[in-house]
């Protein structure tokens, strides 16, 4: 919003987008797969009372997500001749290039803040990341204001002293403030036995690669956005009003998907396969009609939202014009995150990668390739995902979860032990928190020290009261 503003032209937004994009495919997405395995193996750990495993598969995704990032450096040094040969403006790609490397510090303590709330997530607490996350953003508008003289990317140096906050102030408050969470952190003996499990780091591995594959959807929308960029840097901009707005909200479903994640994932490890049902069932719902609340206000106040990115009449008329197709797009979008939070609590890694390569590249890409304006390139993208949603909830139903959860114990088995290495004190109840329906999961205490036989009794979901609130 604010390069939109301060440009006299269109240009820094379409390269704030463009560069933002090309950052994400070749930095966040590339630490995202390790990431995305510990959001399956970490609950399932602990569900099955290994709490020392959650820490060490927080270590193996510290280590494993720079060691994927390495392959990527040729981007970052050619990101302007690249992204020139792939059509875009030249003056546009050199910008771009030049926010992708402002950007690059921000990865280091984004990555030490999203390890530690989903440590803190899979042991089934909820609060530390809300305050770490509200004091972080609180300093961002500080931060904006005095990058505001480096010229028209200075404003991308901001994440990385935002994140600093965050991280810093997340590891204090585990550190401190939840000591039976920070005594899951493997000492120096589970640290010796890090690289000597080689079944988890195979697992871990494994689910990782898969992982990457799912991600190159991230992948697809660079090809979405190169395709918009080659209609000229009006459509561009309008697009990038669209594709800006989205993730705000498009984090709400997300933050749901995160719980379902680490609600399904800790049954499934306690061998609890109704339970996982029913909290599937529950997350769902709520997660539906959360999506539908926001894609509804935000159809219904297209115009002022709109206005918050730009002034040029050309593209606010542009925006507008493809206003209900991308308001439908949020809708589906939603429910894409929900199943794929789904996907990850069930550790369907693998089957998500299938998908994403057979149905969103084959079909989606030759249809954004066809569309001639914004409007239909996100009614393409629709379609694509609603494609792409069926498949997943069909993969979910017909597979057979107790054999999914015989897995996941079998796995948690070799990460640090057995249930014994669980910390002697857990609470008897949910903390509250940030992601919503991590309230409709059962105690973690219920969790830890359980055999199988004890672990198929299910035991109580609540209903989560505050979810719109513990969703943001």
């Amino acid at each position: 919003m604010q390069i939109g503003h301060a440009a006299s032209s269109a240009t820094p937004l379409a390269a704030a987008t463009l560069g933002v994009l090309t950052f994400n495919v070749a930095g966040n997405m590339i630490l995202t797969a390790p990431l995305s395995a510990m959001d399956t193996i970490a609950p399932q750990n602990f569900g099955a009372g290994n709490a020392v495993g959650v820490g060490l598969t927080a270590l193996r995704a510290v280590i494993t997500a720079p060691a994927f990032l390495l392959p990527t450096v040729p981007l970052w040094i050619f990101a302007r001749e690249i992204l020139t040969a792939l059509g875009q403006p030249p003056d546009v790609a050199a910008l771009a290039q030049t926010n992708m490397l402002m950007l690059l510090p921000s990865l280091a303590p984004w990555l030490v803040f999203e390890v530690s709330r989903k440590f803190v997530y899979a042991q089934d607490v909820q609060w530390p990341p809300l305050p770490a996350a509200v004091i972080g953003l609180a300093t961002h508008p500080v931060w904006l204001e005095m990058t505001r003289g480096f010229g028209p990317s200075g404003p991308m140096l901001a994440p990385l002293f935002t994140f600093s906050v965050m991280a810093a102030v997340l590891v204090a408050l585990i550190r401190w403030r939840v000591p039976r969470a920070a005594a899951a952190w493997p000492r120096a003996e589970g640290r010796a036995a890090l690289f000597g499990d080689r079944k988890a780091w195979r697992h871990f591995l494994a689910t990782s690669a898969a992982s990457l594959f799912s991600l190159t959807e991230w992948l697809f929308w660079e090809a979405v956005c190169f395709r918009v960029g080659a209609l000229g840097t009006i459509p561009l901009s309008a697009y990038s009003v669209g594709y800006s707005l989205e993730p705000c909200l498009f984090m709400l479903a997300i933050g749901l998907s995160t719980a379902l994640t680490n609600a399904v994932g800790g049954h499934l490890g306690a061998g609890r396969v109704a339970a996982a049902r029913r909290t599937t069932a529950i997350g769902v719902g709520v997660g539906i009609a959360t999506v539908c609340g926001y894609s509804l206000f935000a159809f219904l106040a297209g115009g002022s939202l709109r206005r918050l990115f730009s002034r040029d009449a050309e593209v606010l008329a542009a925006a507008a014009e493809m206003w209900p197709s991308w308001s439908m797009f949020l809708l589906i979008s939603g429910t894409f995150a929900l199943l794929l939070g789904l996907a990850k609590g069930l550790g369907q890694q693998r089957q998500m990668a299938v998908f994403v390569v057979c149905v969103l590249w084959p079909v989606g890409c030759p249809l954004v390739w066809l569309a001639t304006c914004p409007a239909r390139v996100w009614q393409m993208l629709a379609f694509t995902y609603m494609l792409l949603s069926v498949a997943m909830g069909l993969c979910a139903a017909c597979t057979d979860w107790h054999k999914l959860s015989a897995t996941a114990i079998a796995h948690s088995q070799g990460s640090g032990g057995a249930a014994s290495c669980a910390p002697a004190h857990t609470p008897t109840r949910c903390e509250g928190g940030l992601a919503a329906v991590d309230g409709a999961k059962a105690s973690g205490a219920t969790l830890v020290g359980l055999d199988l036989e004890d672990s198929r009794t299910p035991a109580p979901i609540p209903l989560p009261l505050p979810v719109a609130v513990a969703a943001v």
